[in-house]
């Protein structure tokens, strides 16, 4: 592997039908059978690196390639829900670019392909790689990638190197230590701009939830586990309903604060693992949240800048989608 370290890398996915197109883009997961009828071999999860990048490919009637993205991480099973279940080799990605290439006209499919036969590989590296990322307008400068959209928008995008990523974030996503995690997770938050955050101290917590914060319309209770166990958190959860519930969130015996003006109430559980919904329960929407997106904002908020209004609306969003 160390060898490869340095390597210009695109995987190539492969969309059996509609359904897995949409699980795979709206997951944000690009997924794959051990052993892949297209391909003819079994994906070989040591290759998929976190920062290569990612295309999936489908074709309904003329086929077409749906963006480029970056791989965060690669594994095997990191979601295990029914229909993930029948893909197992899984890789988290980000998307890049989201220009969709429908071309008849062979350029790509020559570009993806190999020999006479005109077989795909399930990876490409170097001038193959950078000639596929090229078709779509992306160049690669050793890893560290800006890219800019038709209208010169700078994305910057999480799993990327960049000087706007503090270097906690790696350490987030590696540690196996919840207290660090939850430390981190507090780090993270402030970092992208909610000032308005209270964190409870550890020894003080007893049930209660690792910090709330207020920002714009929005009132959030949240919780950082490692642990996402289907049911592992469901008495918490119904705790910080009811807090929401109230007009005011009770932060010290000295201090409250007031949400009962606020439309928005969200339950987070900060996770690595995709932002999905868990439930809805009024106007309280209890959602996992991958600490991925956040550090995705906090990048664009620093390269781009987030007006409080965008990033309000953008917070909002995260985990109410599956």
């Amino acid at each position: 592997m160390a060898a490869e370290s340095g390597k210009l890398r695109v995987h190539l996915f492969y969309a059996y039908d509609i359904a897995m197109l949409q699980n795979c883009v709206g997951l944000k997961l690009f997924a794959d059978k051990r052993g892949n009828r297209v391909f003819g071999y079994p994906r070989d999860l040591a290759k998929i690196r976190p920062n290569d990048y990612a295309i999936i490919w489908s074709r309904f009637g003329t086929w077409e390639i749906r963006g480029v993205w970056t791989i965060v991480a690669a594994a095997e099973n990191v979601v295990t829900d029914e229909w993930c279940r029948n893909y197992p080799i899984q890789a988290r990605v980000e998307l890049l670019t989201n220009s969709m290439v429908e071309d008849r006209s062979e350029k790509l499919q020559r570009l993806l392909s190999v020999g006479p036969g005109g077989k795909k590989r399930d990876y490409y590296d170097d001038d193959e790689a950078q000639a596929i990322l090229n078709s779509f307008g992306v160049t690669d400068t050793s890893h560290s990638v800006v890219s800019r959209s038709n209208e010169g928008r700078v994305q910057t995008s999480v799993g990327l190197s960049s000087n706007y990523r503090p270097p906690f974030f790696e350490a987030m996503l590696e540690t196996k230590d919840w207290s660090v995690f939850e430390d981190y997770s507090h780090a993270l938050l402030r970092t992208l701009g909610i000032h308005n955050l209270h964190a409870f101290a550890r020894d003080k917590q007893a049930g209660q939830s690792d910090g709330v914060f207020t920002i714009g319309n929005m009132a959030v209770i949240y919780d950082a586990t490692l642990n996402t166990n289907p049911g592992s958190k469901d008495k918490q959860i119904q705790n910080y309903i009811e807090a929401l519930k109230r007009d005011e969130l009770t932060i010290s015996s000295t201090h409250s604060e007031p949400i009962n003006d606020r439309t928005a109430k969200r339950v987070w559980l900060l996770v690595r693992e995709t932002s999905r919904p868990i439930k809805t329960v009024g106007n309280i929407k209890v959602s996992y949240v991958d600490v991925r997106d956040l550090m995705s904002l906090c990048e664009q908020r620093i390269a781009d800048g987030i007006l409080l209004d965008d990033l309000v609306d953008k917070l909002g969003k995260l985990g109410t989608v599956r």
